[in-house]
């Protein structure tokens, strides 16, 4: 036995109770009509008097809700809810119907069985999409031009109205048309012909009772020079925009080479002066190498005489100026020098032999190196 049959067979009890018993017991305020919003929740309130023994709530002819007294409320639905406010002298069922749908669009009834019942009406809309086609809307001058406006998905059929700089716009200058669809919902567009004497702003509404405010959508008007051929002046702009981002980009590379030009000459200073370095450290080392052999080489002997061949005669004379470090000889223009050939015919003659004798007292050492 399922959930509603039970139901009804407790109302049915309680019914046949009620009768023998034969209680007044009444509505003193019925439930009021509702309009909401497809998957909103929709409320309905039934205020009956203290001595009341059971309440009924019936949604479109089916019992949905049942409540007593001692037990308080027996659920069917989950998608049906209570809430109970009691004072002294009366007693409110609030029923709620959440996540409500376009299917659960009726009456709703509160039912005390035989002191009468009390009804609303539920009604389940839905709002979808608004738009403007032509957005992009540039007229010139005392030009006439149609604005469309398109609502999507709506139920009802939702009410079309413009505004013109923010002013209601005569309703004989639009047209508005509406077609259903399959699924139970309304498409709707809304001609405006408007002629243009300045730059305005156009606003299309969309409204139905569920919304609290309408929905809307706002575009400007532009109107232009007709003087004026705004293609080529697009084009002009699109042509300066080119030339300044070439140019930019110009001066960038322009700089970017520079800057490499510069680190090149740089890094160019730094070798050459490193190979000037190295240039000057050689020639130092060269000059110092220079100066060790001449130091190693000595000076010029004036005494010294190459060796003669063997077997040779008699050496003559040789007279050799005298030098001028010697201040005791400067009476004396020369020297004489007469080699002393050993006898006998293999002798040679010995330079180390010769010595400078420039006075009795002092004798001059000749070092042959």
């Amino acid at each position: 036995m399922d959930g509603s049959q039970r139901s009804l067979m407790i109302i049915s009890g309680l019914l046949a109770t009620l009768t023998g018993s034969g209680f007044c017991f009444h509505i003193i305020q019925g439930p009021s009509n509702s309009t909401v919003l497809r998957g909103s929740t929709a409320r309905f309130n039934c205020t009956v008097t203290t001595d009341w023994k059971v309440l009924i709530w019936i949604a479109k002819g089916t019992p949905v809700l049942t409540t007593v007294p001692t037990t308080g409320a027996i659920i069917t639905n989950s998608q049906f809810i209570q809430q109970n406010y009691t004072t002294l002298l009366d007693f409110t069922s609030e029923l709620m119907i959440t996540d409500v749908a376009m299917a659960d669009s009726g009456w709703i009834e509160c039912n005390l069985q035989t002191s009468g019942s009390a009804y609303a009406y539920l009604s389940v809309q839905v709002y979808g999409t608004l738009g403007i086609t032509n957005a992009d809307l540039q007229v010139t001058f005392s030009q006439t031009t149609q604005i469309f406006c398109e609502a999507s998905a709506w139920y009802p059929v939702p009410l079309l109205t413009w505004l013109v700089n923010n002013t209601s716009a005569n309703p004989l200058s639009y047209v508005t048309h509406a077609t259903g669809g399959s699924d139970g919902l309304w498409n709707a567009t809304s001609t405006l012909n408007l002629t243009a004497l300045g730059n305005s702003t156009i606003t299309c509404q969309a409204a139905i009772d569920a919304l609290p405010e309408p929905q809307s959508i706002t575009v400007n008007l532009t109107v232009r020079d007709s003087a004026v051929d705004y293609g080529k002046t697009n084009d002009n702009r699109e042509v300066i925009i080119i030339a300044v981002t070439v140019s930019i980009t110009a001066l960038l590379l322009l700089i970017l080479l520079i800057l490499i030009i510069i680190c090149c000459c740089k890094k160019r200073r730094k070798a050459s002066s490193y190979q000037s370095e190295l240039r000057k450290v050689s020639a130092e080392k060269s000059k110092n190498k220079s100066s060790r052999t001449k130091d190693k080489r000595g000076k010029e002997n004036p005494g010294y005489f190459p060796e003669l061949p063997e077997k040779q005669g008699p050496l003559p004379e040789y007279h050799y100026p005298l030098p001028a470090s010697f201040p005791e000889q400067e009476s004396n223009s020369e020297v004489i020098f007469k080699p002393k050939v050993p006898d006998g015919p293999d002798r040679t003659f010995d330079p180390e032999l010769v010595r400078s004798r420039t006075s009795p007292a002092k004798t001059r050492h000749i070092t042959h190196v």
